[in-house]
Formats: structure tokens, sequence, C-alpha cells
């Protein structure tokens, strides 16, 4: 999904929404946590 507004990055882009719908994902900082947990 696009929007019309822009985005200034290294150059002007179209905004962008990224949309989940599975029922669990995993991210980097879930490894994160797990490795700095005492």
């Amino acid at each position: 999904m696009t929007s019309d507004t822009p985005v200034y990055r290294e150059r002007v882009e179209p905004g962008a929404m990224l949309m989940r719908v599975a029922e669990s994902h995993v991210r980097f900082g879930h490894f994160e946590h797990f490795l700095l947990s005492p």
C-alpha cells in the first residue's frame, strides 16, 4: 500500500505501509532480548 506523502531518505520516495496478517512473526529484537537476558 502506498501513499501520496513523500518520504525523504537518500532520495524522495513515495510513502508505503507494510501490514502483516500472520498470527505471529519473529523479528531481530527477539533474539537481542534473549542474548542480553541474564
